[in-house]
This record gives structure tokens, sequence and C-alpha cells, in this order.
């Protein structure tokens, strides 16, 4: 899910798009994303406002991210999945 929310490079992902890009085998509960979101916070540290919510709508992540390695990313224009290089907050 975070992958997801950073590859995006700060633009809206829809709680639609992340229910189908994150749970991609079956129907799942927007709770369950709803969840994801709030770990997600957690772990990052809550206070500082990483993932902004747009209500009805989805999350945004509104930290600039920047790749550490020399390796450039491939990242799949149909799911956003980052293939390789690495990320860190910029």
């Amino acid at each position: 899910m975070l992958r997801l929310l950073l590859v995006s490079g700060g633009a809206l992902m829809t709680k639609d798009r992340l229910l189908e890009l994150g749970w991609p085998q079956g129907e799942v509960a927007e709770e369950s994303l709803t969840r994801c979101i709030y770990s997600l916070r957690k772990y990052l540290g809550a206070d500082k406002g990483f993932i902004k919510t747009i209500y009805g709508r989805g999350y945004r992540f509104i930290c600039p991210v920047s790749t550490v390695s020399g390796c450039a990313e491939q990242v799949c224009s149909a799911c956003g999945h980052v293939s390789q290089g690495v990320l860190k907050r910029g």
C-alpha cells in the first residue's frame, strides 16, 4: 500500500483503485483499506502527516520522495509496482 502511494507522485489514489491494486484476488471491505492506512500512519508517525485523507475519495502521500540508489526505478503503469530502487523521504 505504501508503494502505491509513493509512486503516485502525490496524486490522489482513490479508494477503489487502492482496493483493486492492494487486494487483486477478490473482494475486500473498505475497512481493510482504512486499517491498512491507519497502520501505515502509526508506523510512519501519524503526527508527521505523510498520508493525507481526501474524505470520501481516497488518499495522497504528501511528503517529497526521492530515490537513494543509482538504479532507475521501473514502475509498472498498470499497477504502480516499483521493481527496483530504494525510496527515501526527501
